[in-house]
């Protein structure tokens, strides 16, 4: 019996997103004619043809969570200098979402230019790339479900600023985990700040009427589930982020999110749909009819503000 194989491919020194393959022996043929081929220790690195995460990324933390388990991250090692680099491999192991990624925190104010190239097997929707600030250490699904691709495949620069005392993290996060996965590689290098800039400002006698816009972040009230006959997901939900253009919100292991254009409310740990609506809202507390997917009956109702 052929003893089983396991490939990545480089290109001018980076992993190329979606190369990762096994084969019952051979080496790879083409199509892939462009960039090298490397052979990784198949018992080392997978199990039933299943990557597996290295074990150490430096500073950063390793998240995987959700149904989907089957996520991964690569370290490319060729010259990590001050630039770490890594690839993620996105989940796709048919047991809804899942995610992927590395975290670390910061004490000092830091700027990173983040170089990224990335590709899907699926859509961008599905299976996007996330990054995000947070003031806690990140332990479950990304705190900011924002595409931060238009393409696939595409390339480009991120730049982040992170504050002092937050924590910084990115990665995949994929809503069906099914149909193909997403691949992303990283270059992230800690560079110099801007310097801030100061204005000065001089008024005459009679100065002009002057306008000032003042940008606040995306923020929405609490919302409150009552009345469903699955009682674990009945209480207060607070706003976590944004996914696919609408706030999603959570409680513990339960979650309201909008998910192939449905209003869901889910089980999160298990990854399952309890209730859900086709109805087209800015919001879940305006949503008039709900239906059960495992959830049992009465059906819930979804109020703006937080439970009694």
């Amino acid at each position: 019996m052929a003893k089983t194989r396991a490939f990545i491919r480089y290109l001018k020194g980076k992993l190329v997103p979606g190369s990762l393959i096994t084969t019952n022996g051979e080496y790879p043929k083409a199509p892939f004619s462009s960039g090298k081929w490397q052979e990784i220790p198949y018992d080392l690195c997978c199990t039933n043809g299943t990557f597996c995460n290295t074990a150490n990324y430096g500073k950063w933390k390793l998240v995987t969570g959700g149904e989907a388990g089957d996520g991964v991250v690569l370290v490319d090692d060729l010259d990590p200098g001050d630039c770490p680099q890594f690839t993620f491999v996105g989940p796709n192991d048919l047991e809804d979402d899942g995610w992927v990624y590395l975290t670390q925190y910061f004490s000092a104010e830091t700027c990173l230019q983040i170089n990224y190239e990335y590709a899907n097997f699926d859509s961008i929707i599905h299976d996007r790339p996330v990054y995000w600030t947070s003031p806690t250490q990140p332990t479950g699904i990304p705190g900011d479900l924002t595409p931060r691709v238009e393409d696939s495949p595409e390339d480009g620069t991120w730049n982040v600023t992170v504050p002092a005392g937050q924590w910084f993290s990115i990665g995949l996060y994929s809503d069906d985990s099914c149909c193909g996965r997403g691949f992303l590689t990283v270059e992230i290098c800690e560079v110099e700040c801007p310097e801030p800039t100061t204005t000065t400002t001089t008024t005459t006698e009679l100065p002009e009427p002057t306008t000032t816009t003042t940008t606040t972040e995306l923020s929405f009230a609490p919302i409150c589930v009552s009345e469903a006959g699955t009682t674990e997901v009945n209480g207060t939900y607070t706003y976590a982020g944004m996914v696919e253009g609408k706030p999603f919100y959570v409680k513990g292991d339960y979650m309201v999110r909008v998910s192939g254009g449905l209003w869901v409310i889910k089980d999160n740990t298990l990854g399952s749909d309890k209730y859900a609506s086709n109805d087209v809202t800015a919001t879940p507390d305006l949503v008039t009819t709900w239906f059960t997917l495992s959830g049992i009956a009465p059906l819930p109702i979804v109020t703006a503000g937080a439970c009694p």
